[in-house]
């Protein structure tokens, strides 16, 4: 029944099984066949929009409450300081130093770097958007994220660099309709 309903979100691990996340939880296809996580318990509490495999191959989800990730065969909820803000996660990147980003529905940008947790928000720390639905990133080491409000980017140093209420607010570069999109809403 899991793979009936909307699928949002899609990885397939380094051991060649296909995760599907969406409205009824999450699947795993692999040569035995389906396994189903979260249906019957409501593990994640509604659907999972976001998947990702760190470089430790520990398997992370998304949903619309909290962050889980895969330890020892079960799914563990992993907490976030942020929460009761943090209504849903929307994107999930492992970036090549291992740091996790996290991209949300209200919380702005998140990162997960040895067990403690960075944010970066609009408009108090220069983001153009709380609402970011996905997170790639480039050769240069560049974050590219797509929101409600457009497209952009800011490099991993910059949002290092940053220090809320001592340096400047971030400027990303940006693209929204006045550089050609279409709509300014990105997802």
């Amino acid at each position: 029944p899991a793979l009936r309903e909307p699928i949002l979100a899609l990885l397939e691990d380094r051991q060649g099984n296909l995760w599907t996340g969406g409205c009824a939880g999450l699947v795993r296809l692999d040569e035995q066949g389906a396994r189903f996580f979260g249906t019957e318990t409501d593990l994640f509490g509604g659907a999972v929009r976001a998947l990702e495999e760190d470089h430790d191959g520990t398997i992370w989800v998304g949903p619309n409450a909290g962050l889980y990730w895969l330890k020892s065969k079960l799914f563990d909820y992993y907490p976030v300081p942020q929460e009761p803000h943090l209504q849903g996660i929307f994107a999930l990147h492992c970036d090549t130093s291992g740091s996790l980003w996290i991209g949300t529905e209200l919380a702005g940008l998140l990162r997960l770097r040895a067990g403690h947790f960075d944010q970066w928000l609009w408009p108090r720390d220069g983001l153009p958007s709380n609402h970011i639905t996905a997170i790639l990133e480039d050769n240069e080491g560049n974050l590219w994220m797509s929101s409600e409000n457009g497209i952009f980017a800011c490099s991993k140093t910059e949002l290092d660099n940053y220090q809320r209420g001592v340096t400047p607010p971030l400027r990303p570069r940006r693209l929204t309709p006045a550089e050609g999109l279409v709509t300014k809403v990105c997802s």
